[in-house]
């Protein structure tokens, strides 16, 4: 969204708070907890991480279980270096989450060298798999990418919220819960790191087909765009 010249500053200083008050506001169901391992011993960090994984337009939604999934690790976000990736920071920081600048467009950005850092250090990491910039609900490689780099399994997440706003002047039909919505975040069975590098492709349809059962949306796929 662009916004009148001179109002990015507010907007920005001001969203932090709005996003934490909007959130305090939601009723909020979370379902497929058991799949986090939480039960697993506090020592044992390599099972606790994961690598979460969710579309681009939920993730204001997703906000509203990261409360469990802090309990496993440290929470570290990818963000672009674009405008709204910058927007997005001040935001991740209030809500107590890391972040690393970079892209998932291809294996070994940079970016996704300096997540999978933090992902060895005992930190879990949050990707929305089908940004930064779309199509919509096709997953790309980086998720699997960052899975096959550190041996951590992915972890897709799905968000339903009603009653809710639809951006539809986004790319992502960016969804904001309204106030007092009932959010329900669905996190899925781990989907196991790749052993090898030939195995991406089916790490990455198997995160794809997960993520579009979770969140209601269509099973599509971009093998020949990653």
């Amino acid at each position: 969204m662009r916004l009148p010249s001179g109002w990015e500053p507010w907007v920005i200083a001001a969203l932090p708070r709005v996003v934490r008050g909007l959130a305090a506001t939601w009723s909020v169901r979370v379902e497929g907890a058991a799949h986090l391992g939480l039960h697993l011993p506090r020592e044992d960090v390599a099972g606790r991480r994961r690598i979460f994984a969710l579309w681009h337009g939920r993730q204001l939604g997703a906000v509203a279980a990261l409360g469990v999934a802090r309990r496993l690790s440290p929470l570290v976000a990818l963000v672009s270096a674009s405008r709204d990736g910058q927007i997005q920071r001040p935001v991740l920081e209030a809500l107590g989450i890391g972040s690393v600048t970079g892209s998932t467009s291809r294996y070994g950005a940079g970016g996704l060298r300096d997540l999978a850092a933090a992902v060895r250090g005992g930190a879990s990491a949050l990707l929305a798999v089908d940004g930064p910039s779309g199509p919509p609900f096709c997953a790309r490689s980086g998720a699997a990418a960052l899975a096959r780099m550190t041996g951590v399994p992915i972890t897709p997440v799905g968000v339903e919220a009603w009653p809710r706003w639809e951006l539809d002047s986004t790319w992502d039909g960016f969804w904001i819960p309204a106030p007092g919505a009932q959010v329900v975040v669905r996190f899925g069975p781990p989907l196991p790191a790749p052993p090898r590098r030939a195995d991406l492709a089916d790490t990455l349809d198997a995160a794809q087909r997960a993520l579009a059962a979770l969140n209601s949306t269509q099973p599509t796929s971009l093998r020949g765009a990653r």
